[in-house]
């Protein structure tokens, strides 16, 4: 949530999240309601910061006291631009599985599949480095 409702401020658009007109922010963290606060539904990271609104908004506010770092900024913006899951090991291992496909760059990985009606097994080797790298050997 934090990366999306900074877009404006590293934009250089505002000066502040609350200051842009279609942000999220004054409501999550100030529970000011309105046109841009109506349609909102609180998701399930917002829900987990606080036992009440009161205390869900004081951390909302908490979370912007400091910026995002350079390093994770790259990590996003590059998991998003490349289709990659961004999280820990067991998460990415979670989605890799949910999509039957590679969720993050690194190591070689082999996956084996089988086409039942044809009976052709199917080996697919993914491999990182400048871009990824498929390799399909049928037998």
């Amino acid at each position: 949530m934090r990366y999306i409702e900074l877009n404006p401020v590293r934009a250089g658009m505002v000066a502040h999240p609350g200051d842009y007109p279609w942000s999220s922010y004054r409501h999550h963290a100030q529970g000011e309601p309105g046109v841009n606060a109506d349609w909102l539904t609180a998701h399930e990271e917002y829900l987990r910061l606080g036992r009440n609104e009161a205390d869900r908004q004081s951390a909302y506010r908490e979370l912007f006291q400091a910026a995002i770092s350079s390093k994770d900024l790259a990590e996003i913006r590059e998991c998003t631009h490349k289709g990659w899951a961004l999280g820990g090991e067991r998460f990415k291992e979670q989605i890799e599985a949910l999509g039957q496909r590679r969720a993050v760059s690194g190591s070689v990985r082999i996956l084996l599949s089988m086409d039942l009606n044809s009976k052709t097994k199917l080996i697919t080797i993914h491999k990182q480095s400048d871009h990824n790298i498929m390799h399909l050997f049928y037998f």
